[in-house]
C-alpha cells in the first residue's frame, strides 16, 4: 500500500464522525416511495443518497477481513485460499445484507438485523483479523479434519435422534394400540 493510500488517524476520526452524522440523518430522513430507478447505485431520493454516501464512507474505514497468515493463501493449498477469499467476500459491505458483513451480524446482540441498521456496533480490525484467521484455518488440512470430525459427530447425533424418535413413535403405537 502506498503512503498516500493510508488514512492517518485524523482523517479516520473525521470519517467516523461523518459516518455517525450520515447514520443519524438516515434515521431522521423520511423514506421515499420505492421506485425501481432509486437504488444504492442510482440514488434519487434523499434517504437513498444518504445511504449511498454512507456505503462510500464505510468503504474507506472498513476493517480488512484477512487472516494473520493470509500470505499462506498464495501457496498451493487451494482450500485455505478458497475459505479465506469466501470469508472476505461474505464480509463485503455492499452485499445483499445491506451494509452488514456476516461478522457484524454474528457479533450483533440480536439476530434481527435490518437493512442499514444503525444500532449495530462496528467491528474492530482485531475482530476481523481473528475471525478471518479462524475461517482460513478451517481450509487447512487440520481445519478440514476438524470439520470432518464435527460432521461425523453430527451424523451420529442425527442417527441417535432419529432412532429415539422412531422408538417413541413405536411406543406410542403400542400404547395406543
Amino acid at each position: 500500500m502506498r503512503n498516500d493510500q493510508v488514512l492517518n488517524l485524523l482523517d479516520l476520526s473525521k470519517l467516523k464522525d461523518l459516518e455517525k452524522m450520515l447514520m443519524r440523518d438516515i434515521d431522521e430522513t423520511h423514506m421515499c416511495e420505492p421506485e425501481e430507478e432509486c437504488t444504492i447505485d442510482t440514488p434519487k431520493c434523499p434517504q437513498m443518497q444518504l445511504k449511498a454516501a454512507l456505503l462510500k464512507v464505510r468503504g474507506l474505514i472498513n476493517p480488512v477481513h484477512k487472516g494473520i497468515n493470509y500470505h499462506r493463501t498464495e501457496g498451493g493449498n487451494v482450500s485455505e485460499r478458497v475459505f479465506a477469499e469466501e470469508w472476505e467476500r461474505e464480509n463485503e459491505r455492499t452485499s445483499m445484507r445491506f451494509d452488514h458483513g456476516i461478522l457484524e451480524i454474528l457479533l450483533a446482540p440480536s439476530n434481527r438485523v435490518r437493512p442499514f441498521d444503525t444500532k449495530i456496533e462496528r467491528i474492530s480490525q482485531r475482530d476481523a483479523s481473528v475471525a478471518a484467521t479462524v475461517v482460513q484455518w478451517l481450509g487447512t488440512s487440520c481445519g478440514l479434519g476438524f470439520l470432518e470430525e464435527c460432521e461425523r459427530l453430527c451424523e451420529k447425533e442425527r442417527k441417535l435422534a432419529l432412532e429415539n424418535s422412531e422408538v417413541v413413535k413405536s411406543n406410542r403405537r403400542i400404547k395406543n394400540g
